[in-house]
């Protein structure tokens, strides 16, 4: 089995598994044939780290939110290549009102399948992403599928 420490998380692959190791939790994502396959067909995918078990997540709602976005990378097990955006909530304590078009549409999309007090891993193909026009200067190429590691609390 093949092991690579990446900050809080290790991402192990072998014995047919993927899956993320966190705080000594192991969150299955699946095999490496199934997760190859979707990842391949660019399907947007939503992988808890923890589920939480408070409301959902709905428009209106007041929430704290913050996440980590990067580039895929296909030669990592866990596909984060550069980091492009880093969101940490530093606003009022009750949270912010949660949007339509306040976030990159796969964003949203992984929201409103979240939980409070909810973690993930999140694939977003290019068409939920940033679109097929480079942006930022060239940070983010055009057509480029994304990960975002996303908290809600």
């Amino acid at each position: 089995m093949k092991k690579l420490s990446i900050g809080l998380f290790i991402v192990a692959v072998g014995l047919g598994t993927f899956y993320f190791s966190t705080k000594g939790k192991k969150i299955f994502i699946g095999n490496n044939e199934e997760a190859q396959t979707s990842v391949a067909k660019r399907e947007f995918q939503v992988h808890f780290i923890k589920k939480g078990e408070k409301q959902s997540i709905a428009y209106g709602m007041k929430l704290k939110i913050q996440y980590d976005l990067y580039l895929v990378d296909r030669n990592r097990p866990d596909l984060k290549g550069k980091l492009i955006e880093s969101r940490k909530y530093t606003g009022d304590k009750k949270g912010q009102v949660f949007t339509q078009g306040a976030y990159l549409s796969g964003i949203e999309h992984a929201l409103l399948q979240m939980n409070e007090d909810s973690e993930a891993w999140v694939f977003i193909p290019w068409e939920e992403g940033y679109g097929e026009k480079s942006v930022g200067d060239g940070l983010v190429p055009g057509k480029h599928d994304l990960v975002a590691i996303i908290k809600v609390y």
